[in-house]
């Protein structure tokens, strides 16, 4: 049984602009038996967060749908193509400290107390998307779902560590379908985006390749050579 009662939350109403949004205290979910509860210690803002309440993604174009004053704050359609579940805790990208563990997970000890970043995307869905996510103090996710980090080890601090799940889980499985390994060169366009700049990470740091060619903006060139110093990484400013 969960023994928090209440946590602080900013739940997405509805569809429209930051009026939408809540800062409230809500009731914390108990823990399922194959699940753990975090206290969030940071979360990223995605593009994705701030669309989905925008109703950006809603695309129909048929008036009923789309349009007007007269159907604002209506369950417009999400970026996966159905309903957004509003009202919504919004948040894809989290850090956390394990609080609870249900009773069914194996090995509780090597996740109680331990600091985890969340899996984004999953065959059930978006975490902040498709069901509550990081805008809150409390959370409670799938113990599958969390990566335990070695503090000793990990340098991130947790502000940094929120904001990788969803740019660096996205990156990986694009690198991952296209089969990249060591003994390729990768070319990255728009390489100053959160994902194109987890692409270059995993592939400079984590696979080794050849070499990385990232083509920014202009005058966006130096920050990327002092982010990627010593490595095999040439930049090269202009347009695609």
């Amino acid at each position: 049984m969960a023994t928090h009662k209440t946590h602080k939350a900013v739940v997405t109403m509805a569809i429209g602009g930051y009026e939408m949004l809540e800062y409230k205290d809500i009731s914390t979910a108990e823990c399922g038996r194959n699940q753990v509860l975090l206290e969030v210690r940071a979360m990223g803002v995605n593009n994705t967060d701030i669309n989905t309440r925008i109703g950006w993604y809603d695309q129909g174009g048929d008036e009923d749908e789309a349009g007007g004053d007269e159907d604002e704050g209506e369950q417009k359609k999400g970026w996966n193509g159905s309903a957004t579940p509003f009202p919504l805790i919004q948040g894809t990208d989290a850090c956390g400290v394990v609080l609870e563990v249900g009773d069914a997970v194996e090995n509780p000890e090597e996740l109680l107390g331990k600091l985890c970043i969340v899996q984004s995307c999953t065959k059930e869905g978006w975490f902040g998307t498709d069901f509550a996510g990081a805008f809150q103090e409390k959370v409670v996710v799938g113990a599958d779902r969390v990566f335990v980090l070695d503090r000793e080890k990990c340098k991130l601090s947790d502000v940094q560590l929120g904001a990788i799940p969803c740019s660096y889980g996205t990156a990986e499985a694009m690198l991952l379908r296209a089969g990249v390994t060591s003994e390729m060169k990768v070319c990255v366009p728009g390489a100053s985006g959160g994902v194109a700049g987890a692409v270059i990470d995993l592939c400079a740091r984590a696979r080794g390749v050849v070499e990385v060619v990232a083509i920014v903006g202009k005058g966006k060139g130096k920050l990327l050579e002092e982010a990627y110093e010593g490595l095999r990484v040439r930049i090269v400013e202009g347009r695609w």
